[in-house]
């Protein structure tokens, strides 16, 4: 089991210097808003991905003033107490896992598992196709290092034959085009893969938190189901990208059809329902994480009075208890839980009330 045990925040978003201390279990933060609840969310969530939910520039994360931050957190993983450190000063970052430095942000990956639901996460069905790749690309690649490497193979060369477009050349394009469906094909057919997973699951937790009257179903949408496909629509399309100056097939133009009872989602679904849809697409994330590293992902929810109406967010409570370690913000006190979570109080950047 994955479990945080103590992080210390120093120059972070508007903590100057904060030291905070988990339970293994139930742990509920409260607080007004622009007090901070998010913030430490937010932190936790860099130390698992080595990104923000709320931002993609580091340079925005330093407290008011300040061109660093640095992040500690002390935590427990297969019974052994482990260190992570992360610093960033003028556009540098440093990561330090115990005493061994960490080359890049993905390498975090698999280090400290974990799943969020916030607000944002509205955008997951109401935005365009490219947060819906990301959301399938990083669950991926938290559990599957040979899809990352195919993801930036497949960057490096779709960037290298884009260039040529633009400079309306077509020779040696061919090499990029083989490059690009090979690991292109790879991507696809895990994409696929992981769709149908992630919709078994969350197939079935839509229906518990609705009572058994909604029907959720995913779709991951490709015309190019392998290697030899995709070569040969790249030659065919080639003439029409020239003109373009881009490259218009691939997976970095396909999407994940996220359908409610037949109808899509982002059309149809009200807006209950897409919170719903959310809950049911993040908790399916921590389960398949679960299934595979056989161990128990932090699980967190940013603003968790907001989320969900009465009955669903009753149903949600309920689940908390068997998810290992729990994060909640709330702006409000919430219902009686059983067991008592573990209750902070922020204010202003600080903990102003801390109740074991």
């Amino acid at each position: 089991m994955h479990i945080l045990k103590r992080l210390y925040l120093k120059d972070f978003r508007n903590y100057k210097s904060e030291c905070f201390e988990f339970s293994p279990q139930l742990n509920a933060i409260i607080g007004k808003n622009a007090q901070g609840k998010t913030n430490l969310l937010e932190a936790i969530y860099l130390l698992m991905t080595g990104r923000s939910f709320r931002t993609s520039n580091l340079s925005d994360l330093p407290y008011f003033g300040c061109s660093s931050f640095y992040l500690e957190a002390h935590f427990e993983k297969a019974g052994i107490e482990q260190t992570l450190k992360m610093t960033y000063h003028e556009k540098e970052r440093i990561i330090i896992l115990n005493q061994t430095p960490i080359p890049t942000l993905s390498s975090l990956f698999g280090i400290i598992l974990g799943v969020i639901i916030t607000p944002e996460d509205r955008a997951l069905i109401v935005g365009p196709p490219l947060q819906r790749r990301q959301f399938l690309n990083l669950h991926i690649a938290r559990t599957n290092p040979f899809y990352l490497h195919h993801f930036r193979r497949y960057e490096k060369a779709l960037k290298q034959r884009n260039t040529l477009l633009r400079q309306k050349r077509s020779h040696s394009i061919e090499v990029w085009e083989e490059q690009m469906a090979i690991s292109g094909a790879y991507l696809i057919q895990e994409r696929v893969r992981e769709a149908e997973e992630l919709e078994k699951k969350s197939h079935e937790i839509q229906k518990l938190l609705s009572f058994d009257k909604e029907e959720l179903t995913l779709k991951y949408k490709s015309s190019l189901s392998s290697k030899e496909i995709f070569q040969e629509m790249l030659a065919k399309t080639r003439n029409k990208d020239l003109l373009l100056g881009y490259t218009s097939i691939g997976p970095h133009k396909e999407d994940l059809s996220i359908v409610l009872d037949g109808k899509e989602a982002r059309s149809f679904a009200s807006e209950g329902q897409k919170r719903g849809i959310i809950t049911a697409l993040r908790m399916a994330e921590w389960q398949l994480l679960k299934d595979k590293t056989e161990d128990f992902p932090i699980f967190c929810i940013d603003d968790m009075g907001i989320f969900l109406d009465k009955k669903r967010e009753e149903i949600l409570l309920s689940l908390l208890p068997s998810l290992g370690q729990v994060f909640l913000t709330s702006p409000r006190s919430l219902p009686e839980l059983n067991p008592s979570p573990h209750l902070l109080t922020i204010s202003q950047g600080r903990i102003f009330r801390q109740t074991p």
